[in-house]
């Protein structure tokens, strides 16, 4: 509610709103399937929502996170300058998508604030892109919650997420998770748009997720 043409929740903050929303969508599913094993999937806002949704429900089993939030690692802005001189055109091309420079100012601001803000800082707005940011400690917890009741996640990173991911395996070294790579699906696919433009992307995106599916979720 609120994001998009919807109309948003009176007298609620957005995170209460996506709560309520939430609750409504369990209910429907309940009245129709009854009580089940749910997997959370979301798009950049859609997938910081999923996160903060996951330790609060146990039957949340696994999550399809589409351009999530994730942080630099100590490698993330040496892999910006090989980037800026070997493919100088798709570099640019990035730094053109004029609606994203001010968010990403932000963001590298924000991430390098000191300890001693950082909790209440990261939980910022971002009204620009439309995203309550999530901290470190929220994503970890996110990950664990799904690690404990033997889940799976799958992550995906596209074209819109360069301005702080830009390497397959950046968000499993950024959270230290126990485990990582049993339970988790990594990919970047730095040619694809955000929202899927191509129909060929779309496709990709599809059977990518059925495929992961299919090996973990049983009938």
């Amino acid at each position: 509610a609120g994001t998009g043409d919807s109309p948003p929740r009176p007298g609620l903050t957005y995170q209460q709103s996506v709560a309520a929303d939430f609750e409504e969508i369990l209910g429907v599913l309940e009245s129709r399937l009854g009580r089940l094993p749910l997997v959370l999937a979301g798009l950049c806002s859609g997938a910081d929502n999923a996160m903060s949704l996951a330790p609060k429900e146990p039957r949340v089993v696994g999550m399809v996170l589409l351009d999530p939030i994730c942080f630099p690692d100590r490698g993330f802005r040496a892999r910006v300058v090989v980037a800026k001189y070997t493919n100088p055109a798709e570099y640019i091309a990035w730094l053109k998508r004029g609606k994203y420079i001010a968010w990403l100012k932000r963001r590298v601001k924000a991430l390098t604030r000191s300890r001693g803000k950082k909790q209440q800082d990261d939980k910022s707005v971002d009204r620009l892109a439309l995203r309550v940011l999530p901290t470190r400690e929220e994503l970890r917890a996110a990950f664990e919650s799904i690690r404990e009741r033997e889940g799976r996640v799958l992550s995906i990173f596209t074209n819109h997420a360069l301005g702080y991911y830009n390497q397959r395996g950046q968000l499993g070294r950024v959270l230290g998770v126990n485990g990582y790579q049993r339970f988790c699906t990594e990919l970047f696919w730095p040619q694809v748009h955000h929202t899927y433009t191509l129909e060929l992307h779309r496709r990709r995106l599809v059977e990518t997720i059925k495929t992961w599916a299919g090996d973990y979720i049983r009938p």
